[in-house]
């Protein structure tokens, strides 16, 4: 597979990226795990108990 920009500028941009906190929070999203259905039910659950507080 060939890039349309050379390896330099690709790891600059990758540099760039690496720092970015938006990006940082969008990788950390990306590879966390996934919450099983029991687990969101129940978050739910707490979610809903606490806003009638």
């Amino acid at each position: 597979m060939s890039r349309i920009i050379d390896n330099t500028t690709y790891a600059e941009i990758v540099k760039i990226l690496a720092t970015d906190p938006k990006v940082a929070v969008f990788q950390k999203l990306l590879l966390s795990p996934r919450v099983e259905e029991a687990d969101a039910d129940t978050a739910v659950e707490e979610k809903t108990s606490e806003v009638k507080k």
